[in-house]
């Protein structure tokens, strides 16, 4: 009886089926959120509802289309000044600019998404803006002296939000750049502690690569 908690519900959804990379889920969920959203004419859902749209293409196989589509939602968020929940879906798509290999793009766009979190207080994800920023730093430079720092910060501050899965994700990219580097009983000191803290989800992307 309430469309915009319906809505919000499915949305949340779609957050955690991205979290554990199940896009078939995702996309269901979306589905739900966007005709709800075109039934009782909420227009911000619906304007949400488009860039999750755009990953599940980017999931499913159509990676520039999708990437596009998110860019461009995003942007019109931005513009209207919806900026809720911008420092996640702004990790989505440093993601999907990566895999594309855009990678000056993505160091450019996780600038302006440090700024952003400072200025609307978000620190939802943050610790994923860090993690990000290595990888980047590791495709276009593997010697690049900053990439273990920017995964030290990652860590640390996953770690002070007691965000357990962005801990996991910095650990295990750490401990994979300590091994590359001939330390890999460093590395696995690193991620053992998070690793064992999970009592279930073994079967998701996250941990099968911990």
């Amino acid at each position: 009886g309430h469309p915009f908690s319906v809505a919000a519900a499915h949305m949340h959804g779609t957050f955690f089926s991205m979290m554990v990379d199940d896009s078939a889920a995702a996309d269901v969920s979306v589905r739900t959120v966007t005709a709800v959203a075109t039934e009782a004419n909420l227009a911000w859902p619906g304007r949400l509802g488009r860039f999750l749209k755009g990953w599940v293409m980017a999931r499913q196989g159509e990676i520039g289309r999708g990437a596009d589509q998110m860019e461009a939602s995003f942007r019109d968020l931005q513009e209207r000044k919806e900026r809720l929940y911008l420092t996640l879906l702004g990790t989505l798509l440093v993601s999907a600019k990566l895999e594309i290999g855009r990678y000056e793009e993505t160091l450019a766009f996780l600038d302006e998404l440090q700024v952003l979190s400072v200025e609307t207080h978000q620190r939802l994800f943050v610790p994923e803006h860090h993690r990000l920023r290595a990888e980047t730093m590791h495709r276009l430079n593997p010697k690049s002296p900053g990439i273990e720092a920017e995964y030290g910060k990652a860590l640390k501050l996953a770690q002070e939000q007691g965000a357990l899965a962005l801990e996991l994700r910095a650990a295990c990219g750490l401990a994979a750049r300590l091994a590359e580097r001939g330390r890999p009983e460093e590395g696995t000191r690193v991620l053992r502690p998070g690793f064992e803290r999970f009592t279930e989800g073994h079967a998701t992307p996250d941990l099968q690569a911990a």
